[in-house]
C-alpha cells in the first residue's frame, strides 16, 4: 500500500476562518500503513501551530467518539436456555484473515491448540479450499453450534474493539477476548472470558474444558439476556442510535461561534496525542512468539 504523505492534505493556508481539520482514524494504532509515517507529524504541527481541531476516533477520549464496530451489536433476549445448550455441539471456534500481527495472537492460539482442539477457518486456517467457513461469509447457524470464540485483536492498543466481539454476543457464543481495551467498558458483565484472566493458555484450557462439561457454569454467561432480565444496553457513548459519529460530528460542527473567528487548535502535537502509549505488547504473547520463532531473536 503505497504511503499516505503530509503533502495530501490540506494546507493549513488553504483553510476559511472558519474551517475546523478533523482528525479521524478508525484502524487501530498499531496499523499505522493507513497514516503517514511518524516523523511527518512533528513537521506538520511545528508548520502548522496546530493543524487539527478535533478528532474523531474509535478512542473514548476523542471529542468525538466514533465506533465503526459496535453498530454490529444486536440486543436480543433467551426463552429457553436449555433450548439453547442444545445447539451447543462444537467447542471453540476461531475466524481469522489476518495470518501474522503484532499482538502474536497466532502463537497464542497455536499454544492453546495444544491443550484444547480448537475449530479454525478463514484464510488463515492452512484449509485452502475445503474452508467450510470462508471469513467472514459465515453463517449464523454454523457460529451458533460453538460453545466459545477467540475475540482475538490484531494488536494491544487502548479502547480498540472489533466487530468480532459482537458476532459471538449476537449468535449466542460467549466470546473469549484479547486485546488492550478495557472490556468491561465495552460488554456486560460475566459475558465473556479475558485472556489476561489467565496465567498462561494451558490455564484457559483446563478452565474451558471445566465449562464445556459444566452447563450449569457455562449457563452463567447467558444470564444477562435470559428473558425477564433486564437487557443490558451498550454505554451511551457506543450506541449508535443514539451517538452516531457522524452526527455527534455535525452536532459538533454546527457549534455556534463568532462569525469569522476560526476555533484555535485543540490538538497541539497530534504524534503524541494519537501514537504515544497507546499501544503495549502483551508479555505472554511475546514469549510465545519468541518460543515458536527464535530465529527472530538472533
Amino acid at each position: 500500500m503505497p504511503e499516505f504523505l503530509i503533502r495530501d492534505l490540506p494546507q493549513p493556508e488553504q483553510r476559511t476562518s472558519d474551517q475546523l481539520f478533523v482528525f479521524t482514524m478508525f484502524e487501530s494504532v498499531a496499523n499505522r500503513y493507513f497514516l503517514p509515517s511518524r516523523r511527518h507529524w512533528n513537521e506538520l504541527d511545528r508548520s502548522s501551530g496546530g493543524y487539527f481541531n478535533l478528532t474523531m476516533t474509535y478512542r473514548l477520549d476523542s471529542h468525538v467518539f466514533f465506533d465503526s464496530f459496535s453498530g454490529f451489536y444486536r440486543p436480543h433476549f433467551i426463552s429457553s436456555l436449555a433450548e439453547l445448550l442444545l445447539q451447543k455441539a462444537k467447542g471453540i471456534l476461531w475466524l481469522v484473515s489476518h495470518c501474522k500481527t503484532s499482538s502474536h495472537r497466532e502463537d497464542y492460539v497455536a499454544e492453546l491448540s495444544r491443550f484444547v482442539k480448537v475449530d479454525k477457518f478463514g484464510k488463515c486456517s492452512g484449509l485452502g479450499v475445503k474452508n467450510p467457513c470462508p471469513y467472514p461469509g459465515c453463517p449464523d447457524d454454523f457460529i451458533r453450534q460453538y460453545r466459545f470464540y477467540l475475540a482475538f485483536e490484531n494488536s494491544f492498543c487502548r479502547d480498540y474493539v472489533t466487530e468480532k466481539v459482537y458476532w459471538a454476543l449476537n449468535n449466542d457464543v460467549v466470546p473469549i477476548v484479547m486485546g488492550g481495551a478495557n472490556y468491561s467498558r465495552f460488554l456486560p458483565p460475566n459475558s465473556y472470558l479475558n485472556v489476561r484472566d489467565y496465567l498462561s493458555p494451558k490455564a484457559l484450557a483446563d478452565h474451558l474444558l471445566v465449562l464445556t462439561h459444566n452447563e450449569t457454569e457455562y449457563g452463567k454467561y447467558f444470564q444477562w439476556k435470559l428473558s425477564g432480565a433486564t437487557l443490558w444496553e451498550q454505554p451511551n457513548v457506543l450506541r449508535p442510535s443514539s451517538s452516531s459519529g457522524w452526527c455527534k460530528l455535525c452536532e459538533t460542527l454546527h457549534q455556534p461561534r463568532r462569525p469569522g473567528v476560526r476555533a484555535p487548535a485543540v490538538v497541539h502535537n497530534i504524534t503524541d496525542w494519537w501514537f504515544r502509549g497507546q499501544c503495549h505488547s502483551f508479555p505472554m504473547t511475546d514469549q510465545l512468539h519468541a518460543k515458536r520463532h527464535p530465529h527472530f531473536l538472533k
